[in-house]
């Protein structure tokens, strides 16, 4: 194979990208070191030239005329190595020429069936050219060579996740190579519009231990974000496996330890502020006063009417009155509920009615926070399961 000198810069190709992480690149040391000892060899060749070529494409530079003339001596030395049929084909491709580029990278496949740079190549080449199936078989191969390697290609499958076919091919891809399944889930799920194509190739949406994917947070936050409550909610229910798709009352009233996603189920804080979590059937807060904290949260959809909010709060130390519960709005953010955890500071009832108004108010948040002191101090307190109860129409 006579190689040709490139048309154009090989910056912004994913050659940069697969020769520095895909392949063996080696430090200066060791490439001066192979030079000095045996510079002709072909597997020193292989490494040196191929690391210069990979420099030069990260630079948005041209490969030297004496990088391409080793390019050339290493055809020569070692006729089945792989390496010059992928930098021949990705300068075709930055040409325009896909058939070429296509026909050079499965000429590498051939050469060395194991070669990941080869993989990456085809699988890049054949998910932007529409060519599904090909790709998500080539990725397979990929994620079979290198599993923790193809978590960088995500985002590409995910842009390509939509096309005709491409659900059973991830749902394959996913049983074959579960590695790959989060991080191309937790890209899908930054955009609320992917919900039904997540359900519809996620391998396993329920959590037997540990917490909920992040994954899941992201799509159901999102899709509150922009307002779509009702089939947030049916989401998080099939994810849950609830069979409650309509989202009245309070989840989980008494804080009881569970691994269901917010954001409707409970979303606890634990940072320099404060820290609130599920204790013996209650939540325990400690709040340090230093800085206002948001330490417990969750969307309700609760319908127009009345409504009585109810716990009993037992007091360790301190002053209850710099926390409180508030119910807003969503979305219009109209606070309708303003309940603090005590008015005179110690253990007791906190209770208070408060009203859903039919306009605007679509959706509900409810907030336990903590508000700075001038004089900060530590407060500990207990409180009981929460009452949520429809008082009138």
């Amino acid at each position: 194979m006579q190689l040709r000198a490139p048309a154009a810069i090989l910056a912004g190709t994913v050659l940069a990208v697969l020769l520095l992480r895909l392949t063996f690149v080696r430090s200066d040391a060791d490439s001066h070191l192979a030079r000095r000892t045996w510079a002709g060899h072909p597997a020193v060749l292989t490494t040196t030239t191929m690391r210069e070529v990979g420099l030069a494409a990260a630079a948005g530079a041209n490969p030297s005329a004496a990088t391409l003339q080793q390019l050339q001596s290493l055809v020569n030395k070692a006729p089945l190595s792989p390496e010059p049929f992928l930098v021949e084909g990705a300068l075709a491709e930055k040409r325009g020429d896909l058939t070429r580029a296509n026909q050079l990278y499965r000429e590498a496949r051939r050469r060395d069936p194991r070669s990941v740079a080869a993989h990456y190549l085809l699988t890049d080449l054949y998910l932007r050219t529409g060519c599904t199936e090909d790709g998500f078989r080539e990725l397979a191969e990929l994620s079979r060579l290198v599993p923790t390697a193809t978590i960088q290609l995500a985002p590409a499958i995910a842009k390509f996740s939509h096309a005709s076919g491409a659900a059973d091919q991830l749902r394959r891809m996913f049983r074959s190579n579960s590695q790959l399944e989060q991080p191309v889930l937790a890209v899908l799920a930054q955009d609320p519009a992917n919900a039904d194509l997540i359900l519809s190739v996620a391998t396993e949406t329920r959590t037997a231990s540990g917490p909920a994917p992040a994954w899941q947070e992201t799509l159901l936050d999102g899709m509150v974000t922009r307002g779509q409550y009702p089939k947030a909610f049916a989401v998080w229910s099939r994810l849950v496996g609830s069979n409650n798709t309509k989202g009245r009352g309070l989840f989980n009233p008494s804080f009881q330890p569970n691994n269901d996603p917010p954001p409707f189920n409970w979303s606890f804080s634990a940072t320099d502020a404060g820290v609130a979590e599920p204790e013996n059937g209650g939540l325990r807060i400690l709040f340090y006063g230093r800085e206002n904290a948001r330490l417990a949260k969750q969307t309700l959809l609760l319908a127009p009417g009345r409504y009585r909010l109810a716990m009993q709060v037992t007091m360790d130390s301190g002053d209850a009155r710099a926390l409180g519960w508030s119910i807003q709005c969503l979305p219009s953010k109209t606070k309708i509920l303003d309940l603090p955890l005590s008015r005179t500071g110690g253990s007791g009832t906190a209770a208070d009615e408060f009203e859903v108004p039919a306009q605007a108010c679509a959706a509900q948040q409810i907030e336990l926070d903590g508000a700075s002191e001038d004089s900060p101090a530590t407060v500990d307190v207990r409180i009981g399961p929460l009452t949520l109860q429809r008082t009138g129409a």
